[in-house]
């Protein structure tokens, strides 16, 4: 598997497509597989979003963007699955970043994601990241906890929900690491202590349906 570096333009235009969208000021090493771009598939790395990462370990990157095309996806017995292109990325890595601790990367299960192709490429989970819950409004809108907070000047729950407003338990991302120079029990010691574990269900669908019965 032969694996090109891309620039950040090509990859802008190929990630229109994806959820996420494109990047934003984070410059990253792209990874896409030396291809017809109909078969391609695609790893973006960046320093982390999470400051905390990079002051616990140097040098670290997340695997911001993963994608493939659609037809890649749909012959997958053909070109292979898509974990199998991750472990060549991390080949490239080892070659060319040779001191790079680990690599972090997100599922969201808000999106459907569950880490699968995660898994399947070895990497480790962390546990889930802390969220701050949402609210909607009297109006249906959907409105940030600091958004309330200003608005009331309180973050006491049973004020808001007196006030007509419905708490969104958002769904945290989950987060996975692959170590590559250091272990996974460094990186639990001296990691920043974001991620507990802590799994919780989104409630949006639910405050709807009240709603439409009521």
């Amino acid at each position: 598997m032969i694996l090109d570096k891309i620039t950040k333009a090509e990859t802008q235009r190929i990630l229109r497509a994806h959820y996420l969208g494109p990047f934003g000021e984070r410059q990253p090493v792209v990874l896409a597989l030396a291809e017809a771009p109909e078969h391609w598939a695609l790893a973006a790395f960046c320093n982390p979003n999470n400051a905390g990462f990079t002051r616990a370990l140097p040098g670290c990157l997340e695997l911001a963007r993963l994608w493939q095309s659609e037809e890649r996806r749909t012959r997958v017995l053909e070109f292979g699955h898509l974990s199998r292109f991750v472990l060549a990325t991390f080949d490239w890595i080892k070659s060319h970043r040779p001191h790079t601790p680990c690599v972090f990367t997100y599922s969201d299960p808000a999106q459907g994601h569950h880490g699968g192709v995660y898994q399947a490429a070895r990497f480790k989970r962390l546990g889930a990241s802390t969220v701050t819950d949402e609210w909607i409004d009297q109006l249906d809108q959907r409105v940030t906890a600091r958004s309330l907070y200003r608005e009331l000047g309180t973050k006491d729950h049973a004020t808001a929900e007196a006030l007509g407003f419905k708490r969104l338990r958002k769904v945290p991302k989950v987060c996975y690491v692959y170590p590559l120079t250091v272990s996974m029990a460094h990186i639990r010691k001296v990691g920043p202590g974001r991620y507990d574990g802590y799994e919780i269900e989104i409630e949006y669908e639910r405050l709807a349906r009240e709603r439409r019965d009521a």
